[in-house]
């Protein structure tokens, strides 16, 4: 009875166009839908480079206020291909080095300014989320450390479908405690 059944189906989509049409208008629309989904994601920054760099230059020396830090900040030939490449990564152009679709990783010795670039952009992307009411979710800039505390103590469910700026990933606690007993995980896993 169920073969009856395929060979039906089978028959009905290979010799009716409209049920073919139809399912194929569907496909449409949930392919659509989730390319509008992805798009929701991640805000698009309407700015030409200059435009973004005054920002980044005014939202960065806020954050070293925020800090204690009684300076301006600069973008020098330290840091001048990261702006650029933030500057790519928040306009969707195609130049950005990486892949538009994933998030983006900054690697680089202690003290050479990593933080302050993620903190500059996550304020300045939240600033423009909050001040023009935008549908769009707000970057969470959180350590390691602290983003590992809280998963344990919670549970991973509040960081899923959420985007995340993780300051100092590979700092923390390389051990695990199962049932009071401290084990380091195997890195074959």
């Amino acid at each position: 009875m169920e073969k009856e059944k395929a060979l039906s189906i089978r028959e009905v989509i290979s010799t009716n166009r409209d049920f073919y049409q139809v399912l194929q208008t569907e496909a449409h629309k949930i392919v659509s839908g989730e390319k509008e989904k992805m798009q929701r994601r991640r805000l698009l920054l309407p700015l030409v480079c200059s435009d973004f760099r005054e920002l980044f230059l005014s939202f960065g020396t806020c954050c070293l206020f925020k800090r204690n830090q009684d300076r301006s900040f600069v973008i020098d030939s330290n840091n001048e291909s990261v702006v650029e490449q933030l500057y790519y990564y928040a306009t969707h152009n195609p130049s950005f080095a990486g892949d538009l679709n994933k998030g983006i990783l900054l690697q680089g010795k202690y003290g050479c300014g990593k933080t302050i670039l993620l903190e500059t952009y996550s304020l300045l992307h939240n600033h423009v989320v909050k001040k023009f009411c935008l549908n769009q979710p707000l970057l969470t800039f959180v350590k390691s450390v602290e983003l590992q505390e809280q998963i344990m103590k919670q549970s991973v469910k509040m960081f899923v479908q959420r985007p995340l700026i993780i300051d100092e990933l590979g700092r923390e606690s390389k051990t695990v405690q199962d049932y009071g007993n401290i084990n380091r995980p195997s890195p074959n896993c």
